[in-house]
This record gives C-alpha cells, sequence and structure tokens, in this order.
C-alpha cells in the first residue's frame, strides 16, 4: 500500500480513537501498519513545507496533533481499554520520538508532554520523591525533602510536565539516587546537587539562604561569614542545558545577588554608624535649663538672629546634647529660655566671669 501523507491519516486516527466507524480486523490491521510508517508520510510532508519554508510550522503542528491524539486515547483507555487503541498508541509514540529526535532544533521542548509518555515517567519518580520512603531523600533534611515534592507535584500537574521538565526531573531523580548510595552528609550533597541543576523554584531559593541566615550565629564575624557563603555557591558548577523553570532567573545567580546584598548591607550599617559617631553633635557642658539660657544670650546680644525662635530651639534641641542627656526636649528647652531660674542664672554668671578673663588674656596676648 502507498503511504499516504500524515495528515490524512490523522483524520483516520481521529475517527478510530472516536469509535466511528467501526473497523474490520483487516482494516484494524491495515491502519496499524499505516500509522507505522508515518515517519514516511511525515518526511514526505517535511519536504513539501520545505519547499515552502514552512517547516517549523508543520513540525509544531504534527507535534500538537500527536499529543492532542494521545490524550484523547489516554482518557479513552482510562474508562475502556481497548487492544487496538493500545497499538494505535504505541505507534503514534513511537513516531512522537522519532519527530522528537530527528526535529531537535524545531521541535517545541517546552509543549507538554502526553500523559501517554508522562505517566509511565510518573510512576517511577514519584515512589523515589515521596514522603517517608527509603529512598532518595531517606537522610535529608525533612523541610526540604517536602520543598521538593511540593515542587515535583506543581511543576508536573498542569496536567503534564514540558518534555524539557520531564527530562529534567529524570535526570534529577537518577543523580539523587546515586547520591543515596554514599548517604554520608546528605543533606549538603542534595543541597548542591540541586544547586548544580539549577533548581531555581523560589521555595528552594528561599531555603537556601534562610539556612545561611541561620548559621550566622555561630560565625567569627558577620562579614566573614557571608564572604564563605559567597565562596561555597561561587564553587558550584551548573550542570549545562539543564533548569527547572525556563522563565525564572538562574539559582546560583540569585542567591549571589541575594548574598551580595548581605555583604553590601554590612558594609552600609558599618559606614553608617561611623558616620553617626563622627558626626555627633557637640556636647555642652551645661544643664538643659543653663544651655536655653546660653541661646538666649546669644539671641538677645544679636549672635544669632532668627525670625521664629520656636524653630530655632527646636533645631537647636534636635543638634545638641548636654552633659546629663544625649537628648533634649524642644519644650523643655523652650521653658527654660524663655522663664530661667535663678540659680542657672547664677551659674551662667560665673561662666560669663570665666569668659571675661579668658577674653582678658587673649587680649593681653594680643598685644
Amino acid at each position: 500500500m502507498e503511504s499516504k501523507g500524515f495528515f490524512s491519516v490523522n483524520d483516520q486516527l481521529l475517527q478510530v480513537i472516536e469509535d466511528s466507524p467501526k473497523l474490520t480486523k483487516e482494516q484494524e490491521q491495515a491502519l496499524v501498519a499505516e500509522t507505522g510508517k508515518l515517519s514516511i508520510s511525515y518526511v514526505r510532508d517535511l519536504c513539501k513545507h520545505a519547499a515552502r519554508r514552512s517547516v517549523t510550522q508543520l513540525v509544531h503542528g504534527v507535534q500538537y496533533l500527536l499529543f492532542w491524539l494521545l490524550e484523547k486515547i489516554y482518557e479513552k483507555q482510562q474508562r475502556d481499554r481497548n487492544h487496538f487503541r493500545e497499538k494505535i498508541a504505541t505507534q503514534l509514540a513511537a513516531f512522537l520520538r522519532f519527530l522528537q529526535k530527528q526535529s531537535a532544533g524545531l521541535f517545541n521542548v517546552d509543549a507538554p508532554m502526553p500523559r501517554y509518555l508522562w505517566m509511565p515517567v510518573h510512576q517511577e519518580l514519584a515512589p523515589l520523591l515521596q514522603k517517608g520512603k527509603k529512598f532518595v531523600l531517606e537522610q535529608t533534611e525533612q523541610e526540604l525533602v517536602s520543598i521538593i515534592q511540593t515542587v515535583y507535584n506543581s511543576t508536573t500537574t498542569q496536567p503534564t510536565p514540558s518534555y524539557r521538565q520531564a527530562v529534567y526531573w529524570q535526570k534529577l531523580t537518577e543523580i539523587l539516587v546515586l547520591n543515596n548510595t554514599h548517604p554520608d552528609n546528605e543533606h549538603t550533597k542534595c543541597v548542591y546537587t540541586l544547586l548544580r541543576f539549577n533548581f531555581n523554584h523560589s521555595l528552594f531559593v528561599q531555603y537556601v539562604f534562610s539556612c545561611y541566615v541561620q548559621a550566622i550565629g555561630i560565625a567569627e564575624t558577620a562579614k566573614m561569614h557571608w564572604q564563605q557563603a559567597l565562596q561555597h555557591i561561587n564553587r558550584v558548577i551548573p550542570e549545562t542545558g539543564l533548569v527547572l523553570l525556563h522563565d525564572e532567573e538562574d539559582c546560583k545567580r540569585t542567591l549571589l545577588k541575594m548574598i551580595r546584598n548581605e555583604m553590601n548591607a554590612d558594609v552600609f550599617s558599618k559606614e553608617a554608624e561611623n558616620m553617626l559617631q563622627q558626626n555627633l553633635p557637640y556636647q555642652y557642658n551645661l544643664t538643659v535649663a543653663q544651655l536655653a539660657i546660653l541661646f538666649r544670650l546669644q539671641t538677645d546680644t544679636g549672635i544669632l538672629q532668627t525670625g521664629n525662635i520656636t524653630e530655632m530651639l527646636r533645631y537647636l534641641a534636635a543638634h545638641a546634647v548636654t552633659s546629663r542627656a544625649d537628648a533634649i526636649g524642644a519644650k523643655s528647652l523652650y521653658n527654660n529660655y524663655h522663664q530661667p531660674d535663678r540659680a542657672s542664672l547664677q551659674i551662667m554668671m560665673e561662666y560669663n566671669s570665666r569668659m571675661r578673663s579668658v577674653l582678658k588674656t587673649l587680649l593681653d596676648k594680643a598685644g
């Protein structure tokens, strides 16, 4: 029988999947044989489309139809298992693998994988990542186990993962199983494996960062702690071409940014602390009441000029300290400015005498 074009065979397959019309055994065998030749039909269509420069459109179109046909078969088989449909599905799955291999540069690896192909893989992977099972993560910290399970469920049930994610989970699980044959320091190995495999889900990134934050209490200094953390992450050599979430930022890069932010914050806090120490206001060896009289003397004699006494006192209160207080209340300064007490006035008279004596000495020296 001459091989038909792919899309004409697709019409026949659709009718069969929908159980209409009923086929004889001979017709079923002929259709199974025709399905087995889909790769030839595809190549013929490919040549026609290549002439029209629409190869990518053909590949994606065929890929979508195969996904749709296999999904239909999967749903039918769940309700009513049929040996003939199983044969058709096997042939379609083989052709899909052929398409993926032969059209690697054009095949959409971010498209969802048919459940017919994904579910057998899922049935192998799920037990290895299941809580309580003595497999991959037996000795790993339970919080990390929970994160891996949560991320696995969220990235593989929409309703299926993409081809890229399916390959990712297979390779990741394989290396985790391998690590489990040497269980020493299992938690650390698991974290570094996830970093190498660019496990760039926000739950994992935040978990790793929080581990470093919690460990800062036992570090000699915060600066040394974050420098060591930076070195740890920098030593990770990512696996080429592997990423959990294709549209999210690289896991290693994100952590490096977060650690550098902490290092910058530490430097900034030290600079701010030094700045505050350098910019502390001059300390007056006076009480608030005595300081109020000093400012009153300066304004009344014209040394200080202001159009608003209240605002001036508020500013002076915010930028001065006394021998008895690190902070001056603006209201207290205001009250003592307008109503100085006798004892403070007498003390300031004494300071005034001292100042006159100093001025006289300086005058004598000036000749």
